[in-house]
């Protein structure tokens, strides 16, 4: 077996963008919903780091404290601006690794750009799609929706949202606010999948929760086959998915330039 050797050009700092050597595989990191780079994805980062991948860390418009601060849409732009600067720096190959609403964004990030050498989905998150979700937030998105008639969509005002069950704070936009939480909107993380325009590795885990179960498997079964591509569940639950998850996601990435057998439906271990 060849192992893939990469050296790291340069350690980056949460949220920028580093030199890359010619040659080498980098990955960018996206963090949860009402997380951060150092919360989510530390001990991630730090494991790709040693083993000489370059790493970018943005803090996305989700992050703790800036929950909605722009439009999905610019997510994914500055995700692109991300993977954009790690190729002129010399990266030949990127691959993006997203934890829960982060995972979110990558799939939907790899629906309209295509050119990632891989994608890993790390305890996918936001289901704006789920019936249960939409009844927590029936009454906001109502009031979101009566701002936007008034001609207030502009103005960011205080809401609530829901993150695994739990109602939380937010503040965005009317506008902002209905884009993230709309059921036929561009968070739908299954539609995002059957949208990815060619054969794409992913690496799909998922938190030990049952309840989670269909909705990841339909994300998976959503994308082109990919003979590399792989879903587990993981016996952790959402929040340590990331920190457990290192080992397999090191050796899945050392993958991505060998021969494996045929994709399958998720199998669970």
């Amino acid at each position: 077996m060849n192992a893939l050797r990469f050296w790291l050009a340069v350690v980056l700092l949460p949220g920028s963008l580093g030199a890359a050597a010619p040659g080498e595989m980098a990955a960018v990191l996206v963090h949860g919903k009402q997380g951060s780079p150092t919360r989510d994805m530390t001990k991630l980062a730090a494991a790709l780091r040693e083993r000489g991948y370059a790493v970018a860390t943005p803090t996305m418009p989700w992050a703790e404290d800036r929950i909605y601060a722009a439009h999905y849409a610019a997510a994914l732009a500055q995700l692109d601006q991300e993977v954009t600067g790690l190729r002129r720096r010399g990266a030949r190959s990127v691959v993006m690794v997203g934890f829960s609403l982060g995972a979110n964004g990558a799939l939907g990030y790899a629906a309209v750009h295509p050119g990632l050498a891989g994608l890993v989905l790390l305890a996918p998150g936001h289901f704006p799609e789920n019936p249960l979700y939409q009844q927590q937030v029936a009454a906001e998105r109502a009031r979101a929706l009566r701002l936007l008639e008034a001609g207030q969509g502009a103005k960011p005002v205080a809401f609530q949202d829901s993150i695994q069950g739990v109602m939380i704070n937010v503040r965005a936009t009317p506008a902002i606010y209905l884009g993230y939480t709309d059921p036929a909107g561009p968070a739908v993380m299954a539609r995002n999948a059957a949208l990815i325009p060619a054969p794409l590795p992913i690496l799909l885990i998922q938190e030990n929760n049952p309840a989670v179960a269909a909705a990841d498997a339909a994300i998976f079964r959503a994308a082109p086959a990919d003979s590399r591509s792989r879903y587990r569940r993981s016996e952790v639950d959402h929040m340590a998915v990331p920190d457990a998850a290192i080992p397999e996601i090191l050796a899945w990435l050392l993958t991505l330039s060998e021969s494996v057998p045929p994709h399958s439906p998720p199998a669970h271990r």
